[in-house]
């Protein structure tokens, strides 16, 4: 088993705590690219060029998924997140995500420099696969964190086209709206918006090949040190 340590925005800390997040995608480096008889060339360090059909990539024995820097199945992803020394002592810590977007002053510490010893979030990779960004399902949507806001009031809906009380609509996702300021109507939809505010706003159309890890929280490894 290994411990890779991993970064989150504080949205998805949020939803890892909340139960809603057991998905995370991350892009592949270096991208591969599509030959002319379509097969995809990946060139990694490990491995060197590995050159197959579309519909072999995730097969165990092609070696692709042994690339993975975000482990293999049962290693253990600790989270890094923002927080601070409430004192002298390292276990008396407090994390920015527990206080939502209340301002607090206090002398928070990037989540880039948060040390083993104050780690709380545990998350076991139950699988690993690689596929186009724009592949993600619905299911998967909603396992990446986007959360279920359906409308039940239609003079409280903040969509500017809910009429008597969204029956043409239904459930829409509120994180994030659309950036017209309209609610997301499906999961992958949320995503991409997702996607894009912290990627870019042009990096949902740039379709990258991204790693797809499952995972599930657990409680602190005995060996994690």
């Amino acid at each position: 088993m290994k411990f890779i340590p991993i970064l989150f925005s504080t949205p998805m800390v949020q939803a890892i705590l909340a139960g809603r997040k057991t998905m995370t995608r991350r892009i592949v480096k270096p991208q591969p690219t599509i030959n002319e008889i379509g097969n995809v060339n990946f060139s990694f360090k490990k491995h060197g060029g590995i050159n197959v059909p579309i519909e072999d990539l995730n097969k165990p024995f092609i070696g692709i998924l042994d690339d993975c820097p975000y482990g293999q199945l049962g290693d253990v992803l600790w989270v890094r997140e923002t927080w601070c020394y409430m004192d002298a002592s390292p276990n008396n810590c407090a994390y920015k995500e527990d206080f939502g977007s209340e301002p607090v002053s206090w002398n928070w510490k990037p989540s880039i420099y948060m040390s083993k010893e104050v780690c709380r979030l545990f998350l076991k990779v139950k699988s690993i696969k690689v596929e186009r960004l724009q592949d993600i399902t619905e299911e998967d949507a909603i396992a990446e964190g986007v959360q279920d806001a359906s409308c039940t009031d239609h003079t409280t809906c903040p969509s500017s086209l809910c009429k008597d009380g969204c029956s043409a609509k239904g459930t829409y996702y509120n994180y994030p709206t659309d950036f017209d300021g309209e609610p997301c109507y499906s999961a992958v939809e949320s995503f991409e918006q997702l996607w894009q505010s912290i990627n870019g706003e042009k990096s949902w159309d740039a379709n990258p090949w991204v790693w797809v890890i499952k995972f599930e929280r657990i409680e602190k490894p005995e060996n994690f040190k």
